[in-house]
Order: C-alpha cells, then structure tokens, then sequence
C-alpha cells in the first residue's frame, strides 16, 4: 500500500484532499469491433465525475489508460480542493454514502468482510461529484 494512502481516512476538523478521477475517451472502439451497435458515450461530456476524497495528499501520478467496452479511457487524478475540513455530520454522510456505492450499486461488499474504514490500513472515500 502507498504510504500516501495509509492511514488517510478523513478526520472530522482536519485538513482534506479532494481529487477529481478526470476521464477522457482517447480511442473510441472501431465500429467493426462493436458488434452489439452500442452507443458510445464519452466520459468527458458530462459534468459528474467520481472524487477521491483522503486526509493526505496524493503525489502527482502519469496519466494511465483504462480499456472499458467503449474503448481505451485516459484516467487522469488531479487535485481539486485541498486545506478544507468537514464536520463529523458531514464526514458520517460521506462515508455511509461511499459504503451503499461499494455494497448496493457495485456490489462489491462479501459476507466475510466488514465496513471499517477508521481502522483499515487503506482507506479513503470515492464519491460522485458534479463539477
């Protein structure tokens, strides 16, 4: 685990990051590869978006592809609000947010495993963001 990603679980009343998970359709699939005609929506031409939200700063990084069923995606991370802090109130939203985006829409969460983000060694909040 990077060290800028251990133990960056948010605190109420301590600095935070927030990151924008930037994403732009580079290479869109070839018609003769999209066998099943699906329309292809670029990622770039809306104004929602996924964050990563950490109580540490995160190094700049390379922008990386991703290939998805639209073709190849240029993930990029940038910083987009740092110094802020959030209240205990808010912070508990977050996370029972960013819990029912891994449990209910991704499904992601497996009978074995607990939500504990306080005490996991990597931790750090993915939420939606309109920008």
């Amino acid at each position: 685990i990077p060290e800028c990603l251990r133990g960056c679980y948010p605190v109420p009343e301590q600095p935070c990051y927030l990151y924008v998970i930037g994403m732009v359709l580079t290479t869109p699939l070839p018609d003769e590869l999209n066998f099943r005609r699906r329309k292809l929506y670029p990622p770039e031409d809306t104004t929602r978006c996924f964050g990563i939200l950490t109580a540490k700063p995160i190094p700049r990084i390379p922008h990386f592809p991703v290939y998805t069923r639209s073709g190849e995606v240029t993930i990029s991370i940038e910083l987009q609000k740092s110094g802020f802090t959030l209240s205990a109130e808010q912070l508990e939203l977050i996370t029972r947010l960013h819990q029912y985006i891994f449990s209910h829409i991704l499904r992601l969460e497996k009978p074995a495993l607990e939500f504990k983000p306080v005490e996991a060694d990597s931790a750090y909040c993915v939420l939606p963001l309109n920008i």
